[in-house]
């Protein structure tokens, strides 16, 4: 009776790629996939000789038993051959394995990056297009609202690029990455502290504030009604007042500062009213002045006083005076800084003493 001899051949998977999921019967791998690993459990003495149909590319084989296969990046089916030839030259049967190439998943990200504001409450960022049926993950999950869903929202406190995983079942999986931009805070600066003179105009400036494409808005806090959106107004307050500064980015985050220009009064002085003496005498002054630092008295005339920088100095006519019957007499106060001065002026009059005639004896 003739002998028949019977060869079996096994035929064991595995992947060398993180990309290419646990191979069953049939296998699945990914498009692309490399060094993907295929062996059998050789019988010693006998030597295996393989094949793939096309859809693939065997980088290399060790020792008959194993071979290391490049898939191509097309979806579709192909088969892996194997043979053993024994110790004999006795061909066994080939043994087949199916392969499926699945595509890859799609993790695009429309936008490299996008710009939020630091006050702002986030933004929702995702790939083009989602399918249930994959997984996904991103990473770092700080600033997150949860890193295993496809659309997050993203709210780090500063600039972050996030990367995006998407797996298939099947265990394929690509990445895309998008950079979240945090603006710097708007900063608001109105200023430095301001005295003008009852009067006069300040100028505010908000130009040394910080922001991106900042809008200005200016009020009063104090001492009337005022409002602006100009970066320097001009304003002429009646009364000491603090203004406002609120700039706003284009994002909505926005900064306060506040300024406050000091109104001193204007300087008020009055000479006094318009009087008589008779020659020989002398006429106290009687100036008054108000929000002044220091006042002088000053003459037409050749007079002379008794303490020109008080309110109510004496003053002593002089021989020209007298022989004029009249003298001007100035009043100068000089206000408080930056206020200048003021003046006014008060006529003298100044009468001469009669001629009492001789005494003449009858």
């Amino acid at each position: 009776m003739k002998k028949v001899k019977f060869l079996l051949v096994i035929l064991i998977v595995t992947t060398a790629s993180a990309l290419t999921a646990q191979t069953t019967n049939p296998d699945t791998v990914c498009v692309n996939a490399s060094g993907v690993e295929y062996f059998v459990n050789g019988t010693p003495g006998s030597s295996y000789s393989w094949d793939i149909s096309g859809g693939g590319t065997i980088d290399s084989t060790q020792a008959d038993t194993m071979i290391f296969v490049t898939w191509n990046s097309t979806p579709g089916t192909d088969t892996i051959y194997v043979t053993e030839i024994d110790s004999l030259g006795c061909v066994g049967d080939t043994s087949e394995l199916p392969v499926t190439r699945e595509p890859l998943p799609i993790a695009d990200i429309a936008d490299d990056s996008v710009t939020i504001g630091n006050c702002s409450p986030g933004i929702q960022i995702a790939p083009d297009t989602k399918d249930a049926d994959m997984t996904y993950s991103w990473s770092p999950a700080t600033g997150l609202s949860d890193a295993s869903i496809a659309d997050p929202i993203a709210n780090p406190t500063d600039t972050t690029t996030y990367v995006l995983t998407v797996s298939s079942p099947y265990g394929c999986s690509v990445t895309d990455t998008i950079t979240v931009n945090v603006a710097p805070a708007p900063v608001a600066d109105a200023g430095t502290n301001d005295t003008i003179c009852y009067g006069q105009t300040a100028q505010l400036d908000g130009s040394n504030s910080s922001g991106v494409n900042l809008s200005y808005s200016w009020t009063s806090v104090s001492g009337g009604s005022f409002s602006s959106n100009s970066v320097s107004p001009s304003v002429s307050p009646v009364d000491t007042t603090t203004y406002q500064l609120v700039v706003t980015d284009e994002y909505g985050c926005s900064d306060t500062s506040t300024v406050t220009v000091n109104v001193v009064p204007d300087v008020v002085a009055d000479a006094g009213v318009k009087d008589s003496i008779c020659e020989g005498e002398t006429h106290f002054l009687t100036g008054t002045a108000d929000n002044y630092s220091s006042v002088v008295w000053t003459t037409n005339g050749d007079g002379s006083f008794n303490g020109n920088t008080t309110l109510n100095p004496e003053y002593i006519p002089g021989p020209n005076d007298i022989s004029s019957g009249s003298v001007t007499i100035e009043i100068e106060a000089k206000g408080i800084a930056p206020c200048g001065q003021t003046t006014d002026t008060v006529e003298l009059i100044i009468h001469p003493k009669p001629n009492t005639p001789a005494i003449q004896k009858n």
